[in-house]
């Protein structure tokens, strides 16, 4: 597979057509299993069930070779993975929920550029989630839940702390009616990290959020990205936010998540920056669509 450190510090034109190169390079040649890695770490990836498998280099060379998905299937049947389909088109049964994810704001403070969401309003007024109703959605999670079972309840926006009273009552009705059902529930955050402060970092370290933070890159490639709608860099204020958070001895997990842009392709450089501040990991979003078309990651 190839690594985010293989994308190298390039930007630009040079940049996208490198991407597209490594794009090109990972497209399926048949429409179920594919292959990742080479002869010497190879391994097979079948869509059907999610299933991926080691293989040796002689069948991964073999496959490699095989254009044709017909002579691929015949390939696969030799090693046992002809069994009847683990997904079929019958529609699943009535299945209880487990996880919510609640955009409790339906606004933001950031103008990024590439904003799938129309600068967080996703192309309407922008409003705040009122309690009722966050209220009832939680109940909706919890209504199902069995004694010694788990539920997950995430918050994103927009940006979700512009509503942070309607967040904080969500979680602490959540945590209440889950404990008396003997269920246990986890908690997350998206945010673009501007309006954080040490009560937000209290708070999460108290229910155990799993906090992950928007952020696209060094300083000035972030702000050219992530501005403020009214102008001027994000960056400085999400860093100086976070700081003290990410410092502190705490069972909550920070997390950076990076759109990937043809603007911000040195990610070994964007990963090694952000796990010298502390973040516990980085994780990388190719942007495949937006409103405007500009970021997007094409051929």
């Amino acid at each position: 597979m190839i690594g985010a450190g293989a994308f190298g510090r390039s930007g630009g034109k040079a940049g996208v057509g490198l991407a597209s190169a490594h794009m090109a390079a990972s497209t399926p040649r048949w429409p179920s299993p594919h292959l990742l890695g080479d002869a010497d770490r190879g391994h097979l990836f079948v869509v059907d069930g999610s299933r991926l498998y080691d293989i040796d280099p002689d069948l991964f060379t073999r496959l490699e070779r095989t254009a044709d998905a017909s002579a691929a299937d015949a390939i696969l049947r030799t090693i046992g993975l002809e069994a009847r389909p683990y997904v079929d088109d019958a529609p699943p049964a009535a299945l209880p929920v487990h996880a919510l994810s609640l955009a409790v704001a339906q606004k933001c403070n950031l103008g990024c550029v590439y904003c799938y969401a129309e600068q967080g309003s996703f192309g309407g007024a922008a409003k705040n989630m009122d309690l009722c109703t966050a209220l009832a959605a939680v109940d909706l999670l919890l209504a199902e839940a069995q004694p010694g079972g788990k539920a997950s309840l995430a918050f994103l926006g927009g940006e979700p702390l512009v509503n942070r009273s309607v967040l904080q009552e969500a979680t602490r009705y959540a945590a209440r009616q889950a404990t008396r059902r003997g269920v246990a529930i986890g908690f997350a955050i998206t945010t673009n990290g501007t309006l954080l402060t040490a009560a937000d970092g209290d708070f999460f370290e108290e229910y155990g959020f799993a906090v992950t933070v928007s952020l696209d890159g060094p300083q000035a490639l972030h702000d050219r990205l992530r501005p403020y709608k009214g102008g001027g860099g994000s960056f400085e204020r999400i860093l100086g936010n976070l700081r003290p958070l990410l410092a502190r001895t705490r069972r909550v997990p920070i997390m950076a998540r990076v759109t990937v842009t043809p603007d911000n392709l040195a990610l070994r450089n964007t990963l090694d920056g952000f796990i010298a501040e502390g973040f516990d990991s980085v994780g990388f979003s190719p942007l495949l669509s937006a409103p405007s078309g500009r970021g997007e990651l094409v051929g």
